[in-house]
């Protein structure tokens, strides 16, 4: 199978690849799938990122960030996906950057669920309010969350409007955020 991970067809590089991300992960396993994040290929480097985000590999980040600005929308998707699960909260303002302005659908949503995940302490509020005025009511929800992890008390304006919302869900989110933010 590893002699497969450098074969000149890239759909067998990928298949390989993919069938090592099932394995249980070791040094020798890891070192082939950073190798292989910067395949020629799309489809091996994105295998790649996704094994890398279930594995959490740490070592990634640096060779998955610097792919955020691929001309291909599903290798920026994948990017977004792994770095979900091991990007740093220095990765917010890049990825806030494509949620706000990637022409794909697809990439806008990786990004909101990316965002969700690594906001921290000093990025939040920023990352509340791109969420708070989304079309996308999964992200108004994303931004009541938000504010209750953070204790988000200078957006009770926010999220107030939020208990007027279009969406049940997002209503919801909203009341429990303003109870929680007011019990507190």
């Amino acid at each position: 199978m590893l002699a497969t991970t450098t074969d000149s067809d890239p759909f067998k590089r990928r298949t390989a690849i993919e069938a090592i991300g099932k394995l249980p992960q070791d040094a020798k396993l890891t070192q082939v799938v950073l190798s292989a994040l910067s395949d020629s290929s799309g489809y091996v480097a994105r295998t790649a990122m996704e094994i890398s985000g279930r594995w959490k590999l740490a070592e990634a980040h640096e060779r998955i960030a610097s792919r955020l600005k691929d001309a291909d929308p599903l290798t920026r998707a994948a990017c977004l996906r792994a770095l979900t699960s091991i990007g740093i909260e220095g990765d917010v303002e890049p990825v806030l950057n494509m949620f706000r302005r990637d022409p794909n659908r697809d990439v806008r949503a990786a990004a909101g669920w990316c965002l969700r995940a690594l906001a921290g302490q000093d990025t939040w509020s920023d990352v509340f309010d791109a969420f708070h005025i989304d079309s996308m009511p999964r992200h108004r929800r994303f931004a009541c969350e938000l504010a209750v992890r953070f204790d988000g008390r200078s957006k009770l304006a926010e999220i107030d409007s939020l208990t007027r919302d279009a969406d049940g869900h997002v209503r919801g989110a909203a009341e429990g955020a303003l109870s929680s933010l007011s019990d507190s």
